[in-house]
């Protein structure tokens, strides 16, 4: 598996774009106290999707999702 494929690499890197916005502005919007909320980005922990849905619009990240084959046969 490449270092790329861990979960956590990406955890990481939203934590390195939270400290950027800044935590304690991160911590006001989302509603996480800030010792949650480096417990949640220090990649030792995995985070709840509500969680990370809640961080990742408050420093404007949206994601989509590409299928390279169908998913689904019919």
């Amino acid at each position: 598996m490449s270092h790329d494929d861990e979960p956590q690499v990406f955890v990481l890197a939203i934590g390195h774009l939270i400290r950027k916005k800044g935590v304690a502005e991160v911590s006001r919007l989302t509603g996480l106290n800030r010792e949650s909320l480096y417990k949640t980005v220090n990649g030792t922990t995995s985070p709840s999707w509500d969680t990370m849905q809640r961080l990742l619009k408050v420093i404007n990240i949206n994601l989509s999702f590409n299928f390279s084959k169908p998913v689904f046969a019919s």
